[in-house]
């Protein structure tokens, strides 16, 4: 079986999960960012596994889906398997990170590369949107968590961009030793109520048996 199907077979298995819901309560954007900014961290100084499932919506339809299984091995070695499906075709990418030095795979051929070929994302709001922050007490499997939820609401774009949302929600799982262990991110069109993207991301720490090497010398 090879590295790509592996990964996403480990993919179907962490996006599993039985959720019980708590008491939600609003805190300050300061106690959020706080609590958040800790979660992160310990995914840049543990070994992880991250699997991030991506639908792009266009009328209500799934346009658009994807799977990005992330691998990270401290201190300089990264490993990111991208699978895209669109109108039926499926592309898949592979890319590596050992050392600063930076290898990518496509159509099954590997090559060295100046700088990194994984996806990134950026996301940016308007200065004046409304924002709320909260968090509840929930258990996943049976063990406690804490969730943090933002929520943005942004002044309701011209119609003539529909294809622009103005509501996010971000929804963050964080386990009780601080780690964050599951991120939601939703957006949608308040005039329309028509869904337009929606990502889960799953966080595995210390997976057995993560290696990580140069594909090529």
């Amino acid at each position: 079986m090879n590295t790509v199907k592996l990964l996403l077979i480990c993919s179907i298995l962490a996006l599993s999960a039985t959720f019980a819901m708590g008491q939600e309560r609003e805190i300050t954007e300061e106690t959020y960012w706080a609590a958040i900014r800790t979660a992160d961290s310990f995914q840049w100084k543990t070994p992880v596994r991250i699997t991030q499932y991506d639908e792009h919506y266009e009328s209500g339809v799934i346009e658009e889906k994807g799977e990005i299984i992330t691998e990270r091995l401290p201190p300089d070695r990264l490993r990111v398997v991208e699978r895209k499906e669109k109108s039926g075709k499926v592309e898949i990418k592979e890319s590596i990170n050992v050392a600063g030095k930076f290898y990518c795979k496509e159509k099954r051929s590997w090559k060295r590369s100046n700088s990194s070929c994984a996806p990134s994302t950026m996301s940016v709001f308007d200065s004046d949107a409304k924002t709320r922050f909260s968090v509840s007490d929930e258990k996943v499997d049976g063990y406690p968590v804490l969730v943090y939820r933002l929520q943005i609401k942004e002044s309701p774009r011209p119609t003539n961009t529909k294809r622009f949302p103005d509501i996010f929600e971000y929804i963050t799982w964080v386990d009780s030793n601080g780690r964050m262990i599951r991120q939601d991110r939703f957006s949608s069109i308040s005039s329309s109520g028509e869904k337009v993207f929606y990502r889960k991301e799953v966080f595995e720490y210390n997976p057995k048996g993560l290696k990580i090497f140069a594909p090529i010398k």
